[in-house]
């Protein structure tokens, strides 16, 4: 995890190609800032689930479940609502 100043598409690009190795398989939800992840000149392969949807990608067979727990204990142990900040 890491701490950022702002949710947008070039600062999570920017985060990914310091901490994630060219041609690594990214799953994530769907948020519209990864749409043109797939684009990207470090060839990332994405892989999205629909949350709306579904919980595992009918396809794919992609889910968010590890990285879900990982925020929620982290959550906890800090103590922080973090809906202020997200917001």
């Amino acid at each position: 995890m890491t701490s950022v100043q702002s949710r947008d598409r070039e600062t999570l690009y920017d985060v990914m190609r310091r901490h994630i190795r060219p041609g690594s398989i990214i799953i994530s939800d769907g948020w519209t800032a990864y749409a043109t992840l797939v684009e990207l000149p470090e060839g990332y392969i994405h892989k999205a689930v629909n949350h709306s949807e579904n919980f595992v990608g009918t396809v794919s067979g992609a889910h968010t479940n590890i990285v879900e727990s990982l925020w929620q204990k982290f959550k906890l142990r800090h103590n922080v609502d973090y809906s202020t900040c997200l917001s």
